[in-house]
C-alpha cells in the first residue's frame, strides 16, 4: 500500500478539502482504483471461479472464490492499490494446505461499481463475508487475513461479526498516522485500526515487516499490544512494504493453524 506516497498528494489538495464537496478527489488519491475487470493472466493451477455478491446498500460485486477440502476458508483483504484479480494472483500460494480462497472485493475496483471510502469498504468486508457463511462455513472456520489497507478493512469486519480469527500484514494503527505530518486534518476517512483491534472477539495474529518503509514497524508492534485478545506478534526481519507471499504464504498457514486453536501465542513465527 502506497499510502505515504499517495497521500504526499493529498496535501495539495489543501484549499480545496476545505469544501465537503472536496472529499472524493482525497478520496481518489486514498484509494487510487481502476475502472476496468483485467483479463488475468494464466493461473497456475486450478483457475478460481468468478463470484458475484451483493452490499448491503445495493451493490453487486464480483470477485474471485477457489473451494477447498478442509472445511476452513480464508478471506483475503488487498491493499489500496490493485484489484481483486491481482490479488487472487498474490496469494494462490495460500492454496497449499486445500483451504478455500476467497478475495475479497472493494467498490470501485476491478470494474466494480460504487465508490470507495471507510464506510462502503465496511460494507463491502461485511457482504464478502456473508458471501462466506452462505457457502454453509463454520464461522469458527473462517479467517481474515488482510494486506496493508486490507488489514484495516478485516479488523472492522471482525470486529462486528464472529470468525475464527484475523492474520494482519503491514497494517497501520489509523489512516493519519501512516499520512505525512500535518495532512491527516485533511482525510475524509479515520480507518481507526486501535479501536478495531479492541472490539476483536477472536485471536490475532500481526505480521510487519521490521524495514517497512511504508508503515513504520512501530506500527505494527502498536496495533498487537492493543489487542486484548488471544495474539502473537510476528515480525519479519529486513522485509519490506511489499512481501513475498509465496515466501510469506507458508508462515501465514502456519498462523491460521495457530488461530484455528484459539491460542497463537506460542507460536514460534519469528522469521
Amino acid at each position: 500500500m502506497r499510502i505515504i506516497s499517495v497521500l504526499v498528494a493529498v496535501a495539495a489538495l489543501t484549499l480545496a478539502a476545505a469544501s465537503p464537496a472536496a472529499a472524493d478527489p482525497i478520496r481518489d488519491r486514498i484509494y487510487p482504483h481502476d475502472t476496468g475487470w483485467p483479463a488475468p493472466p494464466p493461473w497456475r493451477a486450478e483457475p478460481p471461479q468468478a463470484i458475484s455478491f451483493p452490499t448491503s446498500d445495493g451493490l453487486t460485486l464480483s470477485s474471485w472464490y477457489w473451494p477447498g477440502t478442509t472445511g476452513r476458508v480464508l478471506i483475503f483483504f488487498h491493499g489500496n492499490g490493485g484489484n481483486q484479480t491481482i490479488a487472487a494472483h498474490y496469494v494462490e500460494a495460500l492454496r497449499a494446505k486445500g483451504d478455500a480462497v476467497l478475495i475479497a472485493a472493494y467498490r470501485g475496483y476491478g470494474g466494480n461499481p460504487g465508490h470507495p471510502s471507510e464506510e462502503g469498504l465496511t460494507r463491502d468486508g461485511a457482504a464478502i463475508l456473508n458471501f462466506a457463511y452462505a457457502q454453509g462455513l463454520a464461522p469458527a472456520k473462517i479467517f481474515l487475513i488482510g494486506y496493508s489497507l486490507g488489514g484495516a478493512v478485516a479488523l472492522k469486519t471482525a470486529a462486528g461479526d464472529h470468525v475464527g480469527g484475523v492474520v494482519t500484514i503491514g497494517a497501520f494503527t489509523n489512516l493519519k498516522a501512516a499520512s505525512p505530518p500535518g495532512t491527516g486534518w485533511l482525510l475524509p476517512d479515520a480507518w481507526d485500526n486501535l479501536a478495531a483491534v479492541r472490539r476483536l472477539s477472536c485471536p490475532l495474529v500481526v505480521f510487519h515487516g521490521t524495514e517497512d518503509e511504508t508503515v513504520p514497524f512501530t506500527q505494527g508492534r502498536a496495533l498487537f499490544e492493543a489487542a486484548t485478545v488471544p495474539k502473537r506478534f510476528a515480525p519479519m526481519t529486513g522485509a519490506l512494504h511489499r512481501v513475498d507471499m509465496d515466501k510469506l504464504a507458508p508462515f501465514v498457514l502456519q498462523a491460521v493453524d495457530a488461530l484455528e486453536t484459539g491460542d497463537p501465542s506460542g507460536l514460534g513465527l519469528d522469521r
